[in-house]
């Protein structure tokens, strides 16, 4: 069988051009999501390098505000997320914004999607999670430059909506914390208050 050169270039070509999935790059970290209720998550971040890091985890996964954690949908949608938008300046970062993780150690945090996510009707949910954690060295809060991707498996969720309705939204709960009213204040004050 004789091929031209140019039949040979078209195949190359062919096969060069192919789609590079991103998200399968090494990474050591390993995410696994597990079901933990009707709502409820446990999300497990494991460092499955030599090295460890200092994750800034600020508007991540790792991140305890109700911020955007998690890929949530149905077959026909994508949950409505209820959270929080969060920027974050990536300069001048306190020792805070970083959680290190060493080589080996796993990370395990509970996320209820009903606090975050839009769940109206009962079903089967698709629940995810894939990002970037930028990192800088161990003991640092100066950003290398480089960044952490994982992406976790999928879960299946059959949520009840009516429970999931029982659920008090993340940001209602911070917005019930910082609207404590004294107990004398009362009269006019007190509307003032209530309708601001």
């Amino acid at each position: 069988m004789k091929f031209t050169i140019a039949q040979v270039a078209a195949l190359v070509a062919g096969a060069s051009s192919s789609a590079i999935d991103l998200n399968k790059r090494a990474t050591p970290l390993d995410v696994s999501l597990a079901p933990n209720g009707n709502t409820m998550v446990k999300a497990s971040i494991t460092n499955t390098g030599s090295e460890s890091y200092n994750l800034l985890y600020k508007g991540s996964l790792l991140d305890e505000a109700p911020v955007d954690k998690l890929l949530v949908n149905t077959a026909s949608s994508t949950a409505d997320f209820t959270g929080i938008m969060l920027r974050v300046s990536t300069e001048n970062l306190a020792e805070d914004a970083f959680k290190p993780i060493m080589a080996g150690q796993t990370i395990e945090m509970d996320i209820d999607i009903a606090e975050l996510y839009d769940l109206p009707e009962s079903g089967s949910y698709s629940v995810s999670a894939m990002g970037s954690l930028p990192i800088a060295a161990l003991n640092s809060t100066e950003l290398t430059g480089e960044a952490l991707t994982f992406s976790s498996n999928t879960l299946s969720m059959d949520v009840d909506a009516e429970e999931a309705k029982k659920v008090v939204k993340a940001v209602e709960k911070i917005a019930a914390k910082r609207t404590a009213i004294q107990s004398d204040c009362s009269g006019s004050q007190l509307r003032a208050v209530q309708t601001a």
